[in-house]
């Protein structure tokens, strides 16, 4: 059966390090103010670390975003009294807030952190494709790194018809309403597995079932695989995911030292490589 094309929300491109830190989606602002990173915020952030050991990367995320922003889309999650920062709300409050975010939202955060921390430089070691894979160092810069906006905040959504529609209680699925998902989808992909994520992902960027509910519900994983969507739909729906991704593209341009040529490596968002001061 033949594909439909699918028409994605508009996209603009934006460097990290073109305007002051602020959200790609936003709540009810895109507004965004990272706290300076004293031993006072490094005490806060081992207390969280205690308190949630052996956490996945999206945790470690979301407890540097929860620690060090003050505000973010509109809620104020710290205060500056009496020349320190006061907690606005507790740290219940603020997961919950951080987990109905849209998830491009908290990565474009915690990118701004690192950027506000400790500058654009980022030390990296990385094998060169132009020589044989020899080894070498390079000093990056956080504030190159691509961002994908939404050109109309209130666009965020596109049509995913399937080529094999589905039959369900009487009534014929012929398209899913797709579009960003939310912080919380992180909690499933750290229970995820290389076989059953992109099956997670799909669920996750579900919007609606329009022949099934005009207003619009949450779809989980076991609600998918009972609706019998085909494998080919599958893929082309983590396709369709990928493509219409908005925040950042994690990977950074380098310069081969000897064919002086440039070429994409990865970034390593993890804190523990991520949050380092840079030697230069």
């Amino acid at each position: 059966m033949t594909a439909h094309k699918i028409e994605f929300p508009e996209k603009v491109a934006r460097t990290l390090g073109a305007t002051e830190p602020q959200l790609v989606i936003g709540q009810k602002t895109t507004s965004l103010k990272i706290r300076e990173w004293t031993s006072a915020e490094e005490l806060q952030l081992g207390e969280l670390a205690d308190k949630f050991q052996n956490a996945h990367p999206w945790k470690t995320v979301e407890m540097v975003v929860s620690t060090m922003c003050a505000e973010i889309g509109g809620h104020v999650f710290w205060k500056f009294e009496n020349d320190m920062y006061k907690p606005a709300m507790d740290y219940q409050n603020r997961e919950m807030i951080l987990q109905g975010m849209w998830m491009p939202d908290v990565f474009a955060a915690y990118l701004y952190t690192r950027l506000e921390c400790y500058g654009a430089d980022y030390d990296v070691e990385i094998k060169d494709p132009y020589d044989n894979n020899k080894p070498f160092k390079w000093v990056a810069d956080v504030a190159s790194i691509n961002l994908n906006v939404p050109k109309d905040r209130t666009k965020l959504t596109y049509r995913f018809d399937l080529t094999r529609p589905i039959q369900r209680g009487g009534k014929t699925i012929t398209h899913f309403i797709m579009g960003p998902v939310r912080w919380a989808t992180t909690e499933i992909y750290a229970r995820s597995n290389q076989l059953r994520f992109g099956i997670d992902i799909c669920a996750a960027a579900i919007h609606a079932i329009p022949e099934i509910s005009e207003a619009g519900f949450s779809v989980d994983t076991e609600f998918l695989a009972k609706l019998r969507v085909h494998k080919t739909d599958l893929d082309r729906m983590q396709e369709a995911v990928e493509q219409a991704a908005f925040g950042p593209e994690f990977i950074m341009e380098v310069e081969s030292p000897r064919a002086k040529k440039t070429f994409p490596i990865p970034i390593d968002w993890k804190y523990g490589n991520f949050f380092k001061a840079s030697s230069r």
